[in-house]
């Protein structure tokens, strides 16, 4: 007969990882009538117990052999521990300061890591791996630092020790300044302990830390600020101890700055005479209260005076000009902007006579007119001479009459806009280089004698109307284009008014001719 004894569990437990200088228990609670014996690699570590607590530094496996005494049987089982490493948690070295001063704590950040500060006395946190602290009371400070990987932590602790500061006696009141002028002296007072000491003046310039003024020795000092400065008055005695102001003895020069320099304008730089509404505008100025408008003659501000964006109106007589704008404020004005030339477009009349003008050899005319131009008639004269030229533009009719000439060698050019460009907008043409003379060229005239078109231009729809008290029986109506195409030929008849449509047609000048027995005439007709 065989008798089979069973062996021992041996439980070492599960494998696990800790952080360095951390512990960790184990096997399992012990079984009565056993022993257990463990040992480790790296070696040296030993124990009896069921279920020892261990605080390896590198990472290890601990082997577990357990022996059933009764019986002489024994089992084993192993464990493996692995040690993560700690940060290294530099808080920096301990150290002294004077009141009012500041020093950095820490070390570098280590990327991986994040970081927590506290202080005794409390008040102060933060996340930072290196802070700036301006403690007025010796403290300490302590950072946890933790490897966010593993989860493992560690800390480190700094001292500052803060030494107060000697009384320096009072000093003047602060001030307020414009840029560019020189602010009062800052006037002293020596402390009434008598204390022979030195008087060093510091400043702080937009919220810098304190630094000495070279130079600035003694009870008075006159400063040459160009920004908002603090200024205290240190005092330092023959052994070295720390020196400083007390609260009433910190002052501040406020420099207020000129506007800065205006910068470019934004609007249209050509406009015409009678025109209103034009917005011309700048960036806001800084540092600017106000803004000073300059404007040429014959313009004003219709609104937003004194603001970075205008309305401008500009009168039937305004004159071409520059438009500039600087910034003000109560310590005076700043630099202008870049001027922005404006030219200003005569005013255009809705009708124009010209009348006993002769144009010059040199000599570069144009006219405009919105509605009609009449040129000479009545006696009168209209002479291009040899060398000169001349421009007519219209928005509806040019009227050559008798007494309109082009010599040998001057230049005429007339035609309808159709876009509404004049004079000003586009370039003289100089065309013709034959001898003309243009004599009762009127279609006004003839067009007036019995009937008229409108609307003039045209969308492609327009009136045709009889101007006779007796209705004709029957009319002809013929339409063509300027290259001589005929477009349209209707007969009407027993009506005073027509409605004509060319909406079909390309936009452009068209011609229409009208026959009323032995009378005919004709009109031009804009086509939009």
């Amino acid at each position: 007969m065989v008798t089979v004894n069973p062996l021992p569990d041996a439980i070492a437990g599960e494998d696990r990882v800790i952080c360095l200088n951390s512990n960790t228990q184990l096997g399992a609670p012990p079984v009565a009538g056993r022993t257990y014996r463990w040992s480790s690699v790296p070696a040296g570590f030993t124990s009896t117990l069921a279920n020892p607590i261990v605080s390896p530094t590198v990472t290890t496996t601990y082997t577990l052999v357990e022996t059933i005494p009764a019986t002489g049987c024994t089992n084993s089982n192993s464990v493996t521990v692995t040690v993560n490493p700690l940060p290294e948690a530099n808080a920096g070295n301990n150290r002294e300061i004077c009141i009012h001063s500041s020093t950095q704590l820490g070390a570098n950040p280590v990327t991986g890591s994040t970081y927590h500060w506290t202080s005794v006395p409390e008040g102060f946190t933060s996340i930072l791996a290196n802070p700036m602290v301006t403690p007025l009371v010796t403290t300490l400070y302590t950072l946890v630092e933790t490897i966010t990987a593993t989860g493992c932590s560690n800390d480190n602790s700094v001292v500052i020790t803060v030494y107060p500061v000697l009384l320096a006696g009072s000093i003047s009141a602060s001030q307020t300044i414009c840029a560019g002028t020189i602010p009062e002296q800052l006037m002293g007072v020596a402390p009434e302990n008598g204390t022979s000491a030195t008087y060093q003046w510091q400043k702080s310039e937009n919220n810098t830390l304190f630094t000495d003024i070279p130079g600035a020795i003694g009870l008075d000092y006159q400063p040459d600020v160009l920004m908002n400065t603090t200024y205290f008055r240190q005092l330092q005695n023959a052994t070295g101890t720390c020196g400083g102001p007390l609260p009433t003895n910190i002052l501040m020069i406020a420099v207020n700055p000129l506007p800065a320099t205006a910068g470019n304008i934004s609007g249209p730089d050509e406009v015409q005479q009678g025109q209103t509404g034009v917005i011309y505008s700048v960036p806001e100025i800084e540092m600017a209260t106000g803004y000073s408008w300059e404007l040429p003659s014959g313009a004003y501000i219709a609104s937003g005076d004194n603001t970075h964006s205008i309305v401008v109106n500009f009168s039937e007589t305004a004159l071409s000009g520059e438009i500039s704008v600087y910034g003000t404020n109560d310590c005076g004005n700043g630099i202008p902007s870049p001027a922005l030339d404006i030219t200003v477009i005569p005013l255009i009349p809705v009708q124009l006579t010209v009348r006993d003008v002769v144009v010059a050899d040199g000599d570069v005319n144009c006219y405009n007119a919105q509605q009609t131009i009449t040129v000479a008639g009545n006696g009168t004269f209209f002479t291009i001479q040899a060398g000169g030229s001349a421009t007519m533009i219209a928005g509806q009719n040019i009227r050559f009459l008798s007494g309109t000439t082009v010599e040998n060698g001057g230049y005429l050019h007339g035609y309808i806009t159709t876009d509404g460009s004049f004079c000003g907008s586009l370039p003289p043409s100089m065309v013709n280089t034959l001898p003309v003379v243009l004599t009762n060229i009127d279609y006004l005239d003839r067009e007036s004698a019995f009937f008229k078109v409108y609307p003039n231009p045209t969308t492609g729809k327009f009136i045709l109307e009889l101007l006779e008290e007796h209705l004709p029986s029957k009319i002809f109506v013929q339409i063509y284009s300027m290259t001589g195409t005929m477009i349209l030929k209707e007969e009407k008849t027993g009506n005073r008014k027509y409605e004509i449509l060319i909406q079909d047609r390309q936009p452009g000048i068209y011609v229409i001719s009208v026959t009323n027995g032995e009378r005919s005439g004709t009109a031009k007709i804009i086509k939009e």
